[in-house]
């Protein structure tokens, strides 16, 4: 079974995210700005320079103000819309690409204003620039074919009921490196692995909260499975035999597959089926 890695990784979501937040300041900023545009031009020193511009006609800088709030906007959500928090937007990496190179010119301009008249505000005004660039890198990145569209539900978690919450936490941890805090007395459990999540329950105290009973599979569960990819046909050997010395058992040696992929199978402590597999000799 083929799978396919995540187009942004967790950490990459939260840069974004926390541009997007940025963006919707700065265009709250700009809103109050609407106010008081004399005072705020003359904070930065550009009031002579921006009545030239427009010709002391003032409506055109009311104008040209509400146009950056709108264009702050859209920008934080071409960052949401790379997370998936959105609807996707169309040429989402494009726009990713071009506020990352506005900003870094911004703030590298800045920077080398700063190192000729340094001023507070004019070293904030270089900074926020380069943190902006520096949240939207990840989207950079997206695979162009490939952008992250937004459904309805986020498929990011397995539950397991289990017999025996220890042996299975002893099992994942140590043959697959998840991490918990389980401080091993309450029923519910929480294993992390990069953005792979795993919560255990009890099979008896999930009976008794939903106040059913269930019957279980004997033997192996045939039902699903856990499919890990590791980086070559080498490691699949390895993370094999791994698997069986924490106390898995076999379900099928690592066989070379004729669709190209050398993959093994074996089960868990409670029976659950994990394949361990790579498309990469």
């Amino acid at each position: 079974m083929k799978t396919e890695r995540i187009h942004i990784r967790h950490c990459g979501r939260r840069r974004l995210r926390l541009g997007a937040a940025l963006h919707f300041l700065i265009a709250i900023g700009h809103i109050g700005c609407l106010f008081t545009l004399d005072e705020a031009f003359e904070a930065y020193g550009i009031r002579e320079i921006m009545y030239q511009m427009v010709f002391g006609h003032v409506w055109m800088l009311y104008a040209l103000t509400i146009g950056l709030v709108l264009a702050f906007c859209l920008a934080g959500l071409y960052a949401l819309s790379a997370t998936g928090d959105i609807r996707h937007l169309p040429l989402t990496r494009t726009a990713i690409i071009t506020i990352v190179v506005l900003y870094s010119l911004r703030a590298l301009a800045g920077g080398i204003s700063c190192i000729h008249d340094f001023t507070w505000l004019q070293f904030i005004s270089s900074l926020v620039p380069a943190i902006i660039a520096w949240c939207y890198w990840p989207g950079v990145k997206m695979k162009k074919n490939k952008e992250i569209t937004m459904n309805r539900f986020k498929f990011n978690t397995v539950g397991l009921f289990t017999r025996d919450n220890k042996a299975i936490v002893d099992f994942y941890t140590k043959t697959f490196g998840f991490t918990t805090d389980w401080d091993g007395i309450q029923p519910n459990v929480e294993m992390t692995l990069g953005d792979m999540r795993i919560i255990l329950y009890p099979r008896d105290a999930f009976e008794q909260m939903v106040s059913q009973k269930f019957q279980y599979p004997e033997g192996f569960n045939g039902t699903m499975e856990l499919a890990f990819n590791v980086p070559t046909f080498a490691d699949v050997d390895k993370e094999y035999q791994d698997a069986l010395a924490n106390g898995a058992a076999s379900v099928l040696p690592p066989t070379t597959e004729p669709w190209g992929q050398r993959t093994s199978y074996v089960a868990d402590p409670d029976g659950n089926l994990i394949e361990i597999g790579s498309f990469t000799k």
